[in-house]
């Protein structure tokens, strides 16, 4: 789905509670851009689910009776790595924001918010972007502050920004590839020179370093952080 696309964005929601699984699946339907085309309860019914069909969304509880919500994005991405997660959870402790990082999740919203926050999170995922909920931004705000250093010799092309930015949105190669006009190879050498200009290596870091750089979208951090002064801890 782009910005103005009609096609309606294909959703999956796994929740192990009946009824907020139903809620959700009966409040999204409604909507004429969305379409809900399955629902599991438990972290394998989610595996096999992604395996027969393909999703724009995937909306996922990050605690499932049978594994951790992030445990199940790990075994899905390895069948299917180009879907995209939003994950809706009651827990925004900085260990697991970095590794939902690190797995490239792109969507990441706190259980207390609205249903206009949701809608507005599954809407960001669809069309390429990212939407952290607001405490997951503050915890996102104080990761940057105390980042795992880029080395001194760091300065990106334009076009090495351009490949942050598809990293930190949680893209594979071959999307960032399609999104602008490159070829896969290309992608990956431009990724293999941003990692030793940084000397980053982790996907989270790499995510981290893009947000300090204000190259991922308004969602992703607290419109009033001091770019500039979070830049200088980079150089």
């Amino acid at each position: 789905m782009t910005e103005n696309s009609q096609t309606p964005v294909r959703v999956a929601i796994v929740e192990d509670h009946r009824v907020i699984r139903e809620v959700l699946a009966e409040a999204l339907g409604a909507l004429d851009w969305i379409l809900v085309v399955g629902q599991a309860a438990t972290g394998m019914q989610a595996i096999e689910l992604c395996e027969a069909g393909s999703y724009d969304v995937v909306l996922l509880d990050a605690m499932l009776p049978d594994m951790n919500g992030l445990d199940c994005v790990q075994k899905i991405r390895r069948g299917e790595p180009n879907t995209k997660f939003l994950i809706l959870t009651g827990n925004t402790s900085p260990v697991l924001i970095s590794r939902a990082l690190e797995l490239g999740v792109q969507g990441y919203i706190e259980k207390s918010l609205g249903f206009d926050d949701l809608v507005a999170a599954v809407k960001a995922i669809a069309t390429g972007r990212t939407y952290y909920g607001p405490t997951v931004r503050q915890t996102l705000q104080a990761l940057v502050k105390t980042p795992t250093q880029p080395s001194a010799n760091s300065r990106l092309t334009g076009r090495e920004h351009s490949v942050l930015a598809g990293v930190a949105a949680g893209k594979s190669s071959k999307e960032i590839a399609a999104d602008l006009g490159l070829s896969f190879f290309t992608v990956n050498n431009h990724r293999r020179r941003i990692k030793n200009k940084t000397g980053l290596r982790s996907t989270s870091d790499l995510t981290l370093h893009a947000l300090s750089l204000g190259l991922v979208g308004d969602q992703a951090m607290p419109a009033d952080l001091p770019v500039d002064e979070v830049v200088a801890t980079h150089t």
